[in-house]
């Protein structure tokens, strides 16, 4: 599975499950530097790429949202996760 991850409706990166064992997370620096010119000081984490065995900021969001759609997010946080495949 692909996910854009939004914040505040502005891409700042893509989050893609490999297989079972691996995650990849890769930031749009375009969009992280919108939303610090918004004045927002968003978590290390989104911002920085990485490829890991898991990342569980999003492995939860996913594991906790999934069964709503294909927008994950939380009602009362910005950050956003739209599945593209």
């Amino acid at each position: 599975m692909k996910y854009i991850v939004k914040y505040d409706n502005v891409v700042i990166g893509t989050y893609n499950i490999i297989d079972k064992e691996n995650v990849e997370y890769k930031v749009d620096k375009e969009g992280i530097e919108i939303l610090e010119k918004r004045g927002y000081n968003l978590l290390p984490i989104l911002k920085e790429s990485r490829t890991s065995k898991d990342i569980p900021f999003f492995s939860t969001m996913i594991k906790n949202c999934k069964r709503f759609g294909k927008i994950i997010k939380y009602h009362n946080n910005k950050l956003e996760l739209e599945e593209i495949g």
